[in-house]
């Protein structure tokens, strides 16, 4: 059976089954806060997409809830992430059907990319993305950026949809991105993602010195 493997250091492994999953587009979105970092990227030539203000951050977040509903005949899906806040979980909406998420979970950034890759021959996209909330403002939060990154199956003659986007195929990362990828991040949840039709790895809270306890693998179909 196809998925993705989550192996436990020195532990157990367990299979989330992906039907089809050589097929798929895989996104890897990575939340961070480092300024410095999205901006040596967008001087690499990754764009930077910035809302303006909390109502166009909102406007953005409906639409994608309307496409879901739109998409799947009913509202928005709503699971609870792993990060708390007053004892209550954050909630994820719009992001499809929630396939694992769970707390403590680490991973390396770099090793998920890599394990990707992998797979076969895919085609790759980056973009970067800040958004504005009036919490976020009132309490003089510093910003949250959002790169992702695209790994589209060459099979596949599409792109992004996304407003501005770096194609590197066949070309070296950016360093920044490198820079970027060579910590340790929550897994925030994986999730069977609806636009593009795969799955979207949500990675949070970038750790450059700490220690990983999983490790994510994929496993296919023998044809």
């Amino acid at each position: 059976m196809e998925g993705i493997l989550l192996k436990r250091e020195g532990g157990k492994i367990r299979l989330l089954p992906v039907k089809g999953l050589a097929e798929k587009v895989i996104v890897v979105a990575i939340n961070y806060t480092n300024a410095k970092i999205a901006q040596k990227l967008r001087e690499q030539g990754v764009p930077l997409v910035e809302d303006e203000t909390p109502q166009e951050s909102k406007m953005r977040s409906e639409i994608k809830i309307a496409n879901f509903a739109l998409t799947h005949g009913g509202g928005a899906k709503v699971y609870p992430a792993h990060h708390q806040k007053d004892g209550i979980p954050y909630l994820i909406s719009d992001t499809g059907r929630s396939i694992f998420q769970e707390q403590g979970v680490k991973i390396s950034a770099s090793q998920v990319i890599n394990e990707i890759l992998a797979l076969e021959e895919r085609r790759v996209f980056l973009q970067t993305y800040r958004g504005v909330t009036q919490m976020g403002l009132q309490r003089k939060k510093p910003p949250k950026f959002k790169t992702k990154i695209w790994l589209w199956p060459r099979l596949i003659d599409k792109k992004p949809k996304a407003k501005g986007f770096l194609e590197i195929t066949d070309k070296p990362f950016p360093s920044a991105y490198q820079e970027l990828i060579n910590a340790v991040f929550f897994v925030g949840g994986i999730f069977e993602n609806f636009d593009p039709q795969g799955i979207a790895i949500e990675l949070t809270g970038r750790q450059p010195d700490g220690q990983s306890n999983y490790s994510l693998q994929f496993r296919l179909e023998k044809s």
